[in-house]
């Protein structure tokens, strides 16, 4: 190999390190799914933008698809993580509850109905939702007996790609399978229900 071809070697390497080290320390933070191997990406990311530079630099008209290239791979790479949109309370009249949590928080209704109703909290807190459910029993907090009934709803952009990492963390499928887009609902590994929803099943 010669000094040159060997220094450019060295170049690429260091530059696939450098960019492992900051897929991993992404990956550490939350901002990139677990099933993810950095280095496999860092050498993927490499690869396309030494791939496309050459004809990038003979055709200016090129440079665009190749940043668009690689804002595509980086925007699936670093999918936005769930938001917490929703708490919801189920509760046999939520009419008749919500002037007591609109009091509490001092928030107004968004979504008033028989069946259900929503309050928003305003900024990037999440909302409170009353859910009618013919089933209710009072919770007994001290004892646990009944348990306390809440779910949380999480904002995702896209159900099929959320929904792996929760069965890959050992949630179970309850309902909604057949959903692309508005909601699915999911148990976490102990039974407790909770949503998957997407902007379209916040209304």
């Amino acid at each position: 190999m010669s000094p040159r071809e060997l220094l450019r070697t060295q170049l690429a390497e260091a530059g696939i390190d450098f960019l492992t080290g900051s897929l991993r320390a992404a990956q550490e933070a939350g901002d990139i799914a677990a099933d993810r191997d950095p280095a496999r990406e860092a050498h993927l990311l490499w690869s396309m933008a030494n791939l496309l530079r050459a004809p990038a630099a003979v055709d200016e008209r090129l440079a665009g698809e190749v940043q668009a290239t690689v804002d595509y791979h980086l925007d699936r790479l670093f999918r936005p993580r769930p938001k917490l949109a929703v708490v919801v309370v189920d509760c046999p009249d939520p009419q008749a509850l919500a002037p007591f949590y609109e009091g509490l928080v001092g928030a107004r209704r968004t979504t008033d109905g028989p069946d259900h109703v929503q309050i928003a909290l305003g900024g990037d807190q999440p909302g409170i939702a009353l859910h009618r459910t013919d089933h209710f029993v009072r919770p007994d907090w001290k004892r646990g007996e009944p348990a306390q009934q809440l779910h949380l709803d999480l904002l995702v952009t896209d159900l099929d790609e959320a929904e792996q990492e929760v069965l890959a963390l050992g949630g179970q499928l309850l309902d909604g399978s057949d959903k692309p887009i508005g909601y699915r609902v999911y148990a976490d590994p102990i039974g407790h229900p909770f949503c998957l929803v997407t902007p379209e099943g916040l209304g």
